[in-house]
């Protein structure tokens, strides 16, 4: 069967079905010697008679009535898996399955699933809101369609398309001294306990980093597994912490008060990361499309 065309299975259907090559060439729009020969080598192929010819007249033989309803039914195996190609080119069908950073995931992103819902609703959407470093992990292993977080400073196996560039902020509890005045400096804000995430935190390090540059460390430190746990403890009066901007939203939701850092400047790209291993669906491009515009004109995440 390897050597069965798609045309040789259509030709036979319909001459079993016309009862007559002459009959079948016309409603094939093809010239009866070609319509014969198509068959001659699909019983070659197949290694058996499928017609008994009579006079002017065909009969299928005992081998071809068996062979009729398979290739019916590859026929329309054939049509039904173009059929979910088209639809899948179309977006008519199918999934996407995006990763991003908490960060992203709870504030930059829902606006893009909306517009992307909105115009595929037949697309089923799936988002892991996970760590950077397990961002970037999903994607390497192409395990998921795309990865929303920041650039990585290590060599990674990814492309990467930068959305824009996150500049940290302070958050501090609402009782802070500078709660009112918009801004701190870093050593100000030291002067109370450091909220940070763990050590393993891409984003803990660049904050390492500003206070080693600035000569500057924090006395008392308390680690936390996320940034929403981080936000909680802020609010509550536990500390002060230095987050990326895109959690404002959420920090002031939470009761924390966002802060600019007067005298240090922590800034890194956001992008998208996507498999280098393979070519983006339809879809992929179409998200891509949409966190573009998107971000591009909300003032909220820049």
């Amino acid at each position: 069967m390897n050597n069965v065309s798609h045309r040789q299975l259509q030709f036979f259907v319909v001459a079993a079905e016309a009862g007559s090559f002459t009959e079948a060439s016309q409603l094939l729009h093809v010239t009866p010697p070609a319509l014969s020969t198509a068959i001659k080598n699909l019983e070659q192929d197949l290694g058996g008679q499928l017609f008994e010819r009579r006079q002017r007249r065909i009969q299928l033989s005992p081998e071809g009535e068996y062979f009729l309803p398979i290739a019916k039914n590859l026929l329309r195996e054939w049509q039904d898996s173009l059929d979910l190609l088209q639809q899948r080119m179309h977006l008519n069908s199918g999934s996407l399955t995006i990763a991003a950073m908490p960060s992203f995931a709870n504030h930059a992103l829902p606006p893009c699933l909306a517009r992307f819902q909105k115009l595929f609703p037949e697309i089923q959407l799936r988002v892991r809101d996970v760590v950077m470093e397990d961002v970037i992990d999903l994607v390497e292993r192409q395990q998921v369609d795309m990865g929303l977080t920041f650039q990585a400073d290590r060599p990674v196996y990814t492309r990467f398309i930068e959305l824009f560039t996150d500049t940290f902020i302070a958050v501090v509890p609402p009782q802070h001294a500078a709660a009112d005045k918009g801004n701190i400096q870093l050593a100000d804000l030291l002067d109370s306990t450091l909220i940070t995430l763990n050590r393993e935190s891409a984003a803990r390090n660049w904050v390492e980093e500003a206070l080693q540059t600035r000569q500057l460390q924090a006395t008392r430190r308390i680690e936390c597994m996320n940034l929403a746990t981080v936000g909680a403890m802020v609010a509550a009066g536990v500390g002060v912490s230095i987050v990326p901007e895109l959690c404002r939203q959420p920090m002031l939701a939470q009761g924390a008060i966002p802060l600019r850092l007067n005298d240090v400047k922590i800034a890194r790209p956001v992008g998208i990361h996507l498999p280098v291993q393979s070519s983006p669906s339809v879809a992929t491009r179409a998200m891509q499309d949409i966190l573009g515009n998107t971000i591009l004109t909300s003032s909220a995440v820049i």
